[in-house]
């Protein structure tokens, strides 16, 4: 028992781990559509990998816009997204994603700690999303 224990101890310090988390507070989906620049929801085209990274992420992603709520954004637009942290989505080919974001210098960011996600998990949110833009 002892051995385990000292082995369990010797590999825990050799390990490398990377952590990521994403530590948020959501606010209503009212107050996200008011405060963002853009509404949207975008097809990912490509997606880059940094594969500098222990576990490489998308860092920049093309996308092309196939639905807009908010913003001065076109339908069939493309666009180049950075991924910034933890929060943003994990953006996976042919998918669709509900982005509340903004314009920076060439490039889209996405606001942290909104409803930003899968289109297909996000049915609750758009409808929100429609209702809120009614009432503006």
């Amino acid at each position: 028992m002892l051995v385990k224990c000292i082995l369990f101890t010797f590999t825990s310090f050799l390990m490398y781990v990377d952590v990521k988390a994403c530590d948020c507070i959501i606010y209503p989906v009212s107050y996200e559509v008011k405060k963002s620049e853009d509404v949207i929801i975008a097809k990912v085209i490509e997606t880059v990998v940094d594969s500098s990274q222990l576990y490489p992420e998308n860092k920049e992603v093309v996308l092309e816009v196939t639905r807009v709520f908010k913003g001065k954004i076109k339908v069939k637009e493309r666009f180049t997204f950075i991924t910034d942290g933890n929060c943003d989505p994990r953006f996976i080919k042919n998918e669709e994603y509900l982005l509340f974001c903004f314009r920076q210098g060439e490039s889209y960011h996405t606001y942290h700690c909104s409803y930003s996600d899968k289109s297909s998990t996000s049915s609750a949110v758009i409808k929100k999303i429609e209702k809120e833009l009614r009432r503006q």
